[in-house]
């Protein structure tokens, strides 16, 4: 396989995850392969059932260039992950004898006899390479399926991040495409749809020129993203940052991690003013906001937290009408 389109589709196996669990997986992936110029195109959430989880991953595989399947490979009933994928490309599950031998070493460290569940993991799909786990006992798989990558991942955070080190060198080593860049406006004093309205001239133009946009929704900010391949990044931002600060004005608060507290900072320190907070029922949650800015000590003098009505009149002169 000489080069895989620039798209990825994403898979996360856990029954927890569809009922008492957050899944934090595809941010960190998304990341990730947006390094290696892979967007991931879509992202599912699978209960721990083989069939469900077959039918996905022969879904995924069938219409995307890199699946990255995350969860079900560790020892006990519920993991089924390598057997639905084994079932899903029509391969066999084969026994490697030395992640067998790797996985009762780091068991036995620790405990003195291994259960013999635990030998589960080492079933390796035929013709997949193994990715070694540092940080667990389940190891990753990678293989090529009719042109298609198919990386299997513990779902462990420590472990995955462990493994996917690793599989991004895997990735490299069978496709060339170009790092994406990834650019986000924070817009205040705008709702959604407003926010919309005002780029929409700009965002046509940017996805005629090939560059993906996201309008995202939260309190109080707004998250214009944009994401361009890297050899073009340098170009197509000098006029992107330009359009958005005169479409936006004094609503663009900053960008790439910089928020409202930030903002604050910086045009009380251009206008050489300072800064106490009194506070009731957010319990010093503001002050802590602005705080965290580095820097905050050059404006930020004192907080209050008043919580009873007696605080109140006492400490801050609040009438107690």
């Amino acid at each position: 396989m000489k080069n895989l389109p620039k798209e990825a589709e994403l898979i996360h196996v856990g029954s927890e995850l569809l009922s008492h669990k957050i899944n934090s997986h595809t941010i960190l992936l998304a990341q990730a392969l947006a390094g290696q110029g892979l967007a991931v195109r879509r992202a599912a959430l699978v209960a721990d059932r083989i069939e469900d989880v077959r039918f996905a991953i022969e879904q995924a595989v069938s219409r995307s260039s890199l699946v990255v399947v995350t969860g079900g490979l560790g020892p006990t009933f519920d993991d089924l992950t390598r057997e639905a994928a084994a079932k899903a490309l029509g391969r066999r599950l084969i026994i490697d004898r030395v992640v067998e031998a790797g996985i009762r070493e780091r068991y036995l460290r620790y405990h003195p006899v291994m259960p013999a569940n635990n030998r589960k993991q080492a079933f390796v799909i035929e013709g997949a390479e193994v990715i070694h786990n540092d940080a667990g006992t389940a190891p990753g798989q990678m293989l090529i399926h009719k042109g298609s990558m198919l990386l299997l991942l513990p779902g462990p955070p420590r472990e995955l991040e462990a493994t996917l080190r690793k599989a991004l060198s895997g990735i490299q080593r069978f496709s060339g495409p170009e790092p994406l860049t990834t650019k986000v406006f924070h817009i205040a004093g705008n709702t959604e749809s407003e926010a919309e309205e005002k780029a929409r001239a700009l965002v046509a133009q940017c996805q005629k020129a090939g560059v993906q946009t996201t309008i995202l929704a939260a309190p109080y900010v707004i998250d214009l993203v944009f994401q361009m391949p890297q050899s073009r990044a340098q170009k197509l931002l000098v006029n992107l940052e330009k359009r958005i600060a005169e479409i936006f004005q004094d609503d663009l608060v900053g960008c790439d991690g910089e928020n409202l507290p930030a903002a604050l900072g910086a045009l009380l320190l251009a206008r050489g003013q300072g800064l106490s907070l009194a506070e009731s029922c957010t319990g010093g949650l503001c002050a802590s906001k602005v705080t965290d800015v580095v820097g905050s000590s050059g404006y930020f003098d004192r907080g209050f937290v008043a919580y009873s009505n007696a605080a109140k009149s006492d400490e801050l002169g609040v009438p107690k009408s």
